[in-house]
């Protein structure tokens, strides 16, 4: 799948990326939330990133994101692994 594709609220059973910038980092009550920048050919969006799963990636990194899902908040395209999926970082070629 690639970001271009991405709309409304749906599954995202696996995306392909590069990290940009962190975009946003906040504490809340339900734990540290992070928001990054993220592209790949077709175009970018923002990845959020929750309580555990914060701090686990850094501005050129490489990831991939398994069984995700992806939601349109405040008029940007969000992904993410949720609760169920997984955040995988890439070896460089």
């Amino acid at each position: 799948m690639d970001i271009e594709e991405l709309h409304g609220q749906h599954k995202v059973p696996e995306l392909s990326a590069e990290v940009m910038t962190l975009e946003d980092s906040r504490d809340t009550r339900a734990g540290l939330v992070e928001s990054w920048k993220i592209k790949d050919k077709t175009g970018s969006c923002i990845l959020t990133l929750w309580r555990e799963q914060a701090g686990s990636v850094s501005a050129g990194d490489k990831i991939k994101i398994e069984n995700g899902w992806c939601n349109l908040y405040e008029d940007q395209m969000q992904v993410g692994p949720g609760k169920y999926g997984k955040l995988e970082k890439l070896k460089e070629a």
